[in-house]
């Protein structure tokens, strides 16, 4: 199942069942996919746990209202890197929220800012660059800060 940003959510026309199945899928499957990996994680040299957030999930650069599924459901995983990280950054892991950029794909849109290797490349530098210095913060694809 592909989940899409295409599917218009403004105020009045909320699909209950599709508020479900995103947050399913961009909230809950995160936590639970790193509950079943601790273990093993935790045997490793590299103990980095990084999750696809989106700008969006930020609710001090919400300024324009609307996506209320989307957004509310990387509001949400934001708080559960948070969380994690506050309980697994003293077991020696850094935990990250990121945010890939505006990404031409399908999702994206022809329009967006970058392509799909700029935003990889991005991802894969802030995650090798990262320590546990960084852990629980919310990073952009190009390592710069974005506010909770």
């Amino acid at each position: 199942m592909v989940i899409t940003a295409q599917k218009v959510t403004t105020w009045g026309t909320i699909d209950v069942d599709e508020w479900r199945k995103v947050f399913e899928i961009n909230t809950i499957a995160p936590l639970k996919l790193v509950e079943k990996l601790l273990r093993p994680l935790s045997q490793g040299q590299t103990k980095k746990i990084a999750c696809l957030s989106s700008k969006v999930g930020s609710i001090a650069e919400n300024t324009s209202g609307g996506g209320y599924i989307y957004r509310s459901s990387k509001v949400a995983l934001n708080s559960v890197v948070k969380s994690l990280s506050n309980d697994l950054t003293p077991q020696g892991f850094t935990v990250l929220a990121l945010h890939p950029g505006w990404v031409k794909t399908e999702m994206g849109g022809p329009n967006a800012l970058i392509d799909t290797l700029t935003s990889a490349q991005g991802l894969m530098k802030v995650i090798e660059d990262s320590d546990q210095s960084m852990s629980g913060h919310f990073i952009n694809y190009d390592g710069s800060a974005i506010p909770w």
